[in-house]
Protein backbone atom coordinates (compact mmCIF):
# COMPACT_ATOMS: atom_id res chain seq x y z
CA UNK A 1 0.00 0.00 0.00
CA UNK A 2 1.33 3.57 -1.32
CA UNK A 3 1.57 6.32 1.41
CA UNK A 4 -0.99 8.67 0.60
CA UNK A 5 1.50 11.54 1.60
CA UNK A 6 4.09 10.31 -1.27
CA UNK A 7 1.50 9.93 -3.77
CA UNK A 8 0.18 13.70 -3.15
CA UNK A 9 3.83 14.55 -3.59
CA UNK A 10 4.57 12.84 -6.94
CA UNK A 11 1.39 14.18 -7.79
CA UNK A 12 2.32 17.80 -6.73
CA UNK A 13 5.81 17.56 -8.52
CA UNK A 14 4.30 15.89 -11.69
CA UNK A 15 1.93 18.93 -12.05
CA UNK A 16 4.66 21.37 -11.75
CA UNK A 17 6.53 19.46 -13.63
CA UNK A 18 3.97 19.65 -16.53
CA UNK A 19 3.65 23.34 -16.50
CA UNK A 20 7.98 23.58 -16.08
CA UNK A 21 7.70 22.15 -19.49
CA UNK A 22 5.08 23.86 -21.21
CA UNK A 23 6.78 27.25 -19.97
CA UNK A 24 10.11 25.88 -21.28
CA UNK A 25 8.97 24.88 -24.64
CA UNK A 26 7.37 28.26 -24.99
CA UNK A 27 10.59 29.64 -23.65
CA UNK A 28 12.41 27.94 -26.56
CA UNK A 29 10.37 28.58 -28.66
CA UNK A 30 9.76 32.07 -28.41
CA UNK A 31 13.57 33.09 -27.78
CA UNK A 32 15.08 30.29 -29.30
CA UNK A 33 17.38 29.91 -25.72
CA UNK A 34 17.55 27.10 -24.00
CA UNK A 35 16.55 25.38 -20.80
CA UNK A 36 20.11 26.11 -19.68
CA UNK A 37 19.93 29.51 -20.84
CA UNK A 38 16.50 30.19 -18.93
CA UNK A 39 17.71 28.67 -15.59
CA UNK A 40 21.29 30.45 -15.61
CA UNK A 41 19.27 33.52 -15.95
CA UNK A 42 16.85 32.82 -13.18
CA UNK A 43 20.04 31.69 -11.17
CA UNK A 44 21.07 35.39 -12.06
CA UNK A 45 17.93 37.08 -10.40
CA UNK A 46 17.30 34.80 -7.18
CA UNK A 47 20.95 35.99 -5.56
CA UNK A 48 19.67 40.00 -5.65
CA UNK A 49 16.70 39.26 -4.30
CA UNK A 50 17.98 36.89 -1.65
CA UNK A 51 20.74 39.20 -0.58
CA UNK A 52 18.39 42.33 -0.57
CA UNK A 53 15.82 40.29 1.65
CA UNK A 54 18.97 39.53 4.02
CA UNK A 55 19.98 43.16 3.78
CA UNK A 56 16.69 43.99 5.30
CA UNK A 57 16.58 41.51 7.95
CA UNK A 58 20.23 41.74 9.37
CA UNK A 59 23.23 43.49 8.16
CA UNK A 60 25.73 41.05 8.96
CA UNK A 61 23.32 38.35 7.33
CA UNK A 62 23.10 40.82 4.16
CA UNK A 63 26.84 40.98 4.01
CA UNK A 64 27.68 37.00 4.55
CA UNK A 65 24.69 36.57 1.55
CA UNK A 66 25.60 38.95 -0.75
CA UNK A 67 28.96 36.92 -0.88
CA UNK A 68 27.41 33.12 -1.04
CA UNK A 69 24.92 33.48 -2.82
CA UNK A 70 25.72 34.92 -6.11
CA UNK A 71 29.12 32.47 -5.94
CA UNK A 72 26.23 29.43 -5.22
CA UNK A 73 24.85 30.30 -8.38
CA UNK A 74 28.04 30.84 -10.07
CA UNK A 75 28.28 26.91 -9.53
CA UNK A 76 25.20 25.95 -10.74
CA UNK A 77 25.24 28.11 -13.50
CA UNK A 78 28.06 25.82 -14.45
CA UNK A 79 26.46 22.38 -13.82
CA UNK A 80 23.46 23.36 -16.10
CA UNK A 81 25.97 24.37 -18.92
CA UNK A 82 27.50 21.24 -18.39
CA UNK A 83 24.50 19.48 -18.35
CA UNK A 84 23.19 20.82 -21.11
CA UNK A 85 26.48 19.64 -23.27
CA UNK A 86 25.81 16.44 -22.33
CA UNK A 87 22.53 16.14 -23.47
CA UNK A 88 23.49 17.42 -26.40
CA UNK A 89 25.87 14.54 -26.89
CA UNK A 90 24.08 11.88 -25.43
CA UNK A 91 21.07 12.75 -28.29
CA UNK A 92 24.05 13.07 -31.05
CA UNK A 93 25.41 9.80 -30.05
CA UNK A 94 22.16 8.05 -29.10
CA UNK A 95 23.11 6.52 -25.59
CA UNK A 96 22.08 8.45 -21.97
CA UNK A 97 24.87 9.73 -20.01
CA UNK A 98 24.51 8.34 -16.39
CA UNK A 99 25.50 11.65 -15.20
CA UNK A 100 22.89 13.28 -16.75
CA UNK A 101 20.49 11.32 -14.50
CA UNK A 102 22.62 12.36 -11.87
CA UNK A 103 21.87 15.90 -12.35
CA UNK A 104 18.88 15.81 -12.68
CA UNK A 105 18.55 13.57 -8.97
CA UNK A 106 20.29 16.51 -7.73
CA UNK A 107 18.50 19.08 -8.70
CA UNK A 108 15.37 17.56 -7.89
CA UNK A 109 16.79 17.22 -4.30
CA UNK A 110 17.86 21.11 -4.51
CA UNK A 111 14.92 21.94 -6.46
CA UNK A 112 12.34 20.80 -3.07
CA UNK A 113 14.69 21.90 -0.71
CA UNK A 114 14.58 25.36 -1.81
CA UNK A 115 10.97 24.98 -2.43
CA UNK A 116 10.47 24.37 1.22
CA UNK A 117 12.70 27.01 2.09
CA UNK A 118 10.62 29.41 -0.18
CA UNK A 119 7.18 28.13 1.36
CA UNK A 120 8.97 28.69 5.52
CA UNK A 121 10.30 32.13 4.12
CA UNK A 122 7.07 33.39 3.19
CA UNK A 123 5.03 31.63 5.79
CA UNK A 124 7.49 34.01 8.10
CA UNK A 125 6.85 36.66 6.59
CA UNK A 126 2.83 36.77 7.29
CA UNK A 127 3.78 35.86 11.34
CA UNK A 128 2.64 38.56 13.22
CA UNK A 129 6.09 38.60 15.51
CA UNK A 130 8.01 38.87 12.41
CA UNK A 131 9.58 42.34 12.37
CA UNK A 132 11.32 42.75 8.67
CA UNK A 133 7.97 41.02 6.60
CA UNK A 134 9.63 42.46 3.69
CA UNK A 135 12.77 40.66 3.81
CA UNK A 136 11.59 37.24 4.84
CA UNK A 137 9.01 37.69 1.52
CA UNK A 138 11.85 38.87 -0.83
CA UNK A 139 14.43 35.86 0.34
CA UNK A 140 11.34 33.67 0.14
CA UNK A 141 10.80 35.21 -3.53
CA UNK A 142 14.65 34.71 -4.30
CA UNK A 143 14.41 30.95 -2.86
CA UNK A 144 11.64 30.22 -4.92
CA UNK A 145 13.34 31.69 -8.26
CA UNK A 146 16.29 29.01 -7.49
CA UNK A 147 13.92 26.40 -6.89
CA UNK A 148 12.36 27.05 -10.19
CA UNK A 149 15.70 26.96 -11.95
CA UNK A 150 16.64 23.33 -10.70
CA UNK A 151 12.94 22.39 -11.76
CA UNK A 152 14.09 23.98 -15.22
CA UNK A 153 16.92 22.14 -15.98
CA UNK A 154 14.66 18.68 -15.15
CA UNK A 155 12.74 19.69 -18.18
CA UNK A 156 12.95 18.51 -21.83
CA UNK A 157 16.09 19.25 -23.76
CA UNK A 158 14.88 21.06 -26.50
CA UNK A 159 17.87 22.46 -28.98
CA UNK A 160 19.01 26.41 -29.61
CA UNK A 161 16.95 28.47 -32.75
CA UNK A 162 16.49 31.06 -33.83
CA UNK A 163 14.24 33.11 -32.31
CA UNK A 164 10.28 33.67 -33.31
CA UNK A 165 11.19 36.82 -34.47
CA UNK A 166 14.03 36.01 -36.76
CA UNK A 167 12.00 32.98 -37.96
CA UNK A 168 8.92 35.30 -38.73
CA UNK A 169 11.64 38.17 -40.29
CA UNK A 170 12.94 35.37 -42.61
CA UNK A 171 9.35 34.38 -43.51
CA UNK A 172 8.81 37.89 -44.43
CA UNK A 173 11.82 37.93 -46.78
CA UNK A 174 10.94 34.81 -48.12
CA UNK A 175 6.92 36.15 -49.17
CA UNK A 176 8.36 39.46 -50.34
CA UNK A 177 11.18 37.82 -52.44
CA UNK A 178 8.78 35.15 -53.64
CA UNK A 179 6.34 37.94 -55.05
CA UNK A 180 9.06 40.12 -56.76
CA UNK A 181 9.93 36.94 -58.69
CA UNK A 182 6.32 35.71 -59.55
CA UNK A 183 5.63 37.17 -63.83
CA UNK A 184 2.91 39.61 -64.37
CA UNK A 185 -0.50 38.45 -64.71
CA UNK A 186 -2.42 39.28 -68.03
CA UNK A 187 -5.61 41.74 -67.91
CA UNK A 188 -8.10 40.51 -66.63
CA UNK A 189 -11.04 40.20 -69.57
CA UNK A 190 -14.29 41.84 -67.68
CA UNK A 191 -17.23 38.76 -68.08
CA UNK A 192 -20.44 39.66 -68.44
CA UNK A 193 -22.56 38.91 -65.25
CA UNK A 194 -24.36 35.64 -65.05
CA UNK A 195 -28.27 36.99 -64.50
CA UNK A 196 -30.06 34.45 -61.96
Amino acid sequence: MENPLVKGYVALDNAIMYGVNKAVHGWNWTTGDTKAGLANKLLTVAPVLESVGCFIINIPLGIISSLFMPALSHICQKNNTNQEALEQKAIDSGAIDLNILLFNRNNTIVGHVYGALSGGSIICAYSEKNETPEGSALLGAGYAIRSLSHYVMRSDFLPPKKSCFERGWEKLESLVKDYRNKPALAPVLELERVRW
